[in-house]
């Protein structure tokens, strides 16, 4: 008996939500400003910004910018946005990062069985698009904005989801169209930052430190006296940026020597400092770049190295 009340239970919760979904096609919050007291220290990048404004609500989409424009080595530039992450070459095209793929994690399908009908439109992945979910995707430029889906709603047993290639779309009934945008963009940078490879998780460690730092370099090798762009993060224990620590970088030779080069500076809002940082004209090639930070009484060291390529 109490088996069967369990179970009973479990259903009823079970429609409730799906119930929930359905009503975000007939019922619609209040529709506060997402943007409403939020600010960047970073600009959109002039080569992004029309991209960024170009469709509507650009905010609840894409997030704000979270990082400077910067120059990959493969010649690349790219701006990471909270939800997005921004890229063009050459050509001056812009593309959206497949985020999505990078960062999908598989769920427990959610009612696949309701998946169809006139609340739904299927895609040639093979997934439906339905109810909240599909109003937001054809609302904002559906395939150009967040690619095709690569799931059916599925659910992790904490929320409501749908991936697609180049975003994660959450259901919240409180918000204002019942769907947010996930914040991949966020993931994208602490894990690029990291030099991280793909698919890797981050909350990986059984006792996370209290403070992460981390130290990325626009190129691993770099010509005598060109500028060395350096980035770096500071993350908590949580993975959350940790602003207004001091950081110190030193540049040291292979063998521990120091070079006498010092930038200090203070992490922004969203955890990050970044300088350039001239290469020597002669000397040792093989340099490595020391950063560190104190945080609640705890020093804090992370290293980078690079080469110099004298000719």
């Amino acid at each position: 008996m109490a088996h069967l009340k369990k179970k009973s239970l479990g259903r009823l919760a079970g429609l409730v939500i799906f119930f929930s979904i359905l009503a975000a096609c007939v019922w619609k919050p209040g529709t506060a400003s997402q943007g409403e007291n939020r600010t960047s220290p970073y600009p959109v990048a002039d080569v992004f910004r029309d991209f960024y404004h170009s469709p509507p609500n650009p905010e609840f989409l894409f997030g704000l910018p979270i990082s400077p424009l910067q120059r990959r080595p493969d010649g690349t530039w790219v701006q990471y946005f909270e939800k997005a992450v921004f890229v063009t070459d050459a050509t001056e095209e812009v593309r959206l990062e497949p985020l999505g793929k990078r960062f999908r994690i598989p769920g427990e399908p959610y009612l696949t069985h309701a998946q169809r009908g006139p609340q739904c439109r299927s895609y040639p992945t093979g997934y439906a698009v339905c109810y909240a979910f599909l109003e937001v995707y054809l609302k904002y430029r559906g395939e150009e904005v967040f690619g095709l889906p690569i799931s059916g709603i599925e659910t992790d047993g904490l929320q409501i989801f749908q991936d697609f290639e180049n975003a994660r779309l959450l259901f919240r009934f409180e918000a204002p169209e019942n769907i947010v945008v996930a914040d991949l963009g966020r993931m994208a940078l602490e894990r690029d930052l990291a030099g991280m490879p793909l698919g890797s998780q981050v909350h990986s460690l059984r006792e996370p430190q209290k403070l992460q730092l981390q130290v990325q370099v626009s190129s691993p090798v770099v010509a005598p006296g060109d500028t060395l762009v350096v980035t770096l993060l500071a993350l908590d224990q949580n993975m959350k940026p940790v602003a207004n620590i001091e950081i110190t970088v030193e540049l040291f030779t292979k063998d521990g020597r120091s070079l006498g080069v010092q930038q200090v500076g203070i992490t922004d809002t969203y955890g990050m400092l970044q300088f350039g940082l001239q290469a020597p004209e002669n000397g040792s090639s093989r340099l490595y770049l020391e950063a560190r930070a104190r945080y609640e009484g705890h020093l804090y060291i992370a290293r980078r190295m690079f080469r110099v390529s004298f000719p």
